[in-house]
């Protein structure tokens, strides 16, 4: 039988974390995972994994929280709306014309030479969708969405 060099922070086994993680998505609790660990490892002779081990990689797996992939890294924080700083950010924008001149100034690329699709490629990522009006107060407009293909 090889033997698996020590992990610090998981014990010498370092099979029992995957083992735990297994046995919790077949939908055991904890402490069912644990038993049925203990009784497997004890079932094939090997009295070498301490109890102390199964419940440190039991909990390592249990304490961890699962995403909707599947994974056991620790979920990203959902962003929260905070109206006072939306109102904030978009004050200035409140009396400002937004034109071709005021987009050339705050672009790194140039719009002389560029068609509308051409600079919206720029400006947004392959998959990303654009909801475009011409007018505000209508809900009439269109989804566009960018294909990944660079139009100039």
């Amino acid at each position: 039988m090889r033997a698996f060099p020590p992990c610090p922070h998981l014990g010498v086994h370092q099979w029992l974390p995957s083992a735990a993680r297994w046995l919790r998505c077949a939908g055991h609790t904890a402490e069912e995972t644990f038993t049925e660990l203990r009784v497997t490892i004890d079932a094939v002779g090997r009295s070498d994994v301490p109890d102390r081990e199964i419940w440190d990689a039991t909990h390592l797996v249990y304490d961890t929280p699962v995403k909707s992939d599947g994974s056991n890294s620790p979920p990203t924080p959902k962003p929260t709306f905070e109206k006072t700083y939306l109102e904030q950010f978009v004050a200035p924008l409140a009396t400002t014309i937004i034109d071709a001149a005021y987009l050339e100034a705050r672009s790194e690329f140039s719009c002389h030479n560029r068609s509308p699709a051409g600079f919206l490629h720029k400006i947004f990522k392959p998959r990303e969708h654009v909801y475009l009006t011409t007018d505000d107060k209508s809900l009439e407009g269109e989804i566009w969405t960018h294909e990944g293909c660079q139009a100039q």
